[in-house]
């Protein structure tokens, strides 16, 4: 009894676990006028890639949903929703991970 009641109280102390992206898993986000890129994630970072332009972003404690940022830009995803802004291109909008 004691032992049980040990484990319950270790993982309900640890809290919960933000997700994790598989670390073979390669998403497709496609925006507004016809933009998409791809990006790969795992639990300490996320790479980018839109075309030949390459940008890793460093994973970051964030409430809502997945964060990503670095030097480069910063990329949050929200279920389907993706949220993208590369340094010095605002252009990325209504961005959405393709099924």
């Amino acid at each position: 009894m004691t032992l049980s009641l040990a484990i319950i109280l270790a993982s309900a102390s640890t809290g919960p676990q933000p997700p994790m992206a598989p670390l073979s898993a390669e998403y497709l986000v496609q925006c507004a006028m016809g933009r998409s890129f791809r990006f790969t994630a795992d639990a300490r970072q996320a790479l980018v890639e839109i075309g030949a332009r390459k940008m890793i972003l460093a994973r970051t404690d964030l409430p809502l949903g997945e964060y990503f940022r670095g030097k480069d830009g910063a990329l949050i995803i929200d279920g389907d929703f993706v949220a993208f802004v590369p340094r010095g291109d605002e252009r990325w909008r209504d961005c959405h991970l393709m099924p």
